[in-house]
């Protein structure tokens, strides 16, 4: 039987038949490999022809599904409202500010553990890698937030987290965002990357010294360096595997 479908394009006559992509799947039940083949199209005539094709590429597919996706409208589906972001791997979610346990290896510090205030972080994991971030106001952080560099040993300027010896959780971030959480906070944290870890005259051993000595009742945000970037330009940057 003929179907029919409409395609609506983004302006007048700005769309015309340029290639068609054959799928072929394995015939057996619940196969999840798949083939595809591209074919240039034949004009000429009456009625639109497909020519012999070749392979389509790795390459080639995640340029369509790119190419797909920007026509696609946002997902409104959030699992818990605290993620924030889902792209084609890339997940971004966050932590709402709070009092949680911290553990320390240094020779600075020794090695010790306590229950600290933390401030609201925002979390990125995808096959790239993994970051963290720190916002200065406790609520949902949106495209426009600023982002504040995470006041943690062992996160680079930029937020990358040294794995060392972490366990990383597996699976996809979205359904297991806790998880990686949790990941995080149970290791212990033994050296500053980058630059500059918080804003302290003394510099970070000495503030997360008094933060464990004497843990206030919330995190002080004035320790909090500002990256001169948001949500939506770390977001760009990571570029949700699109590079």
């Amino acid at each position: 039987m003929p179907v029919q479908f409409r395609i609506e394009a983004p302006r007048a006559a700005s769309l015309v038949l340029a290639q068609a992509v054959l799928i072929y799947r394995e015939a057996q039940h619940n196969a999840t490999h798949a083939y595809a083949s591209i074919h240039r199209v034949d004009l000429s005539g009456d009625r639109p022809v497909i020519l012999a094709g070749k392979p389509m590429s790795p390459r080639a597919a995640r340029r369509l599904a790119r190419e797909l996706a920007q026509q696609a409208p946002a997902s409104a589906s959030y699992l818990d409202g605290r993620l924030l972001y889902a792209g084609d791997t890339l997940r971004v979610w966050w932590h709402p500010a709070g009092v949680r346990h911290i553990a320390v290896r240094c020779a600075e510090l020794g090695e010790r553990g306590e229950v600290v205030p933390h401030p609201a972080l925002v979390f990125a994991a995808s096959a790239k890698g993994w970051w963290v971030w720190a916002c200065k106001d406790n609520i949902r952080p949106t495209p426009e937030t600023p982002l504040c560099r995470a006041p943690y040993f062992n996160v680079s300027d930029l937020g990358v987290i040294c794995q060392g010896s972490t366990v990383v959780p597996t699976g996809e971030a979205s359904h297991c965002i806790d998880a990686w959480t949790d990941a995080f906070f149970g290791s212990f944290f033994s050296h500053p990357n980058g630059t500059r870890t918080v804003r302290h005259k003394h510099g970070a051993y000495a503030f997360w010294k008094g933060l464990l000595d004497a843990p206030p009742a919330r995190f002080p945000s004035r320790a909090l360096i500002a990256m001169d970037r948001t949500l939506g330009d770390m977001v760009a940057l990571l570029g949700d595997d699109h590079g």
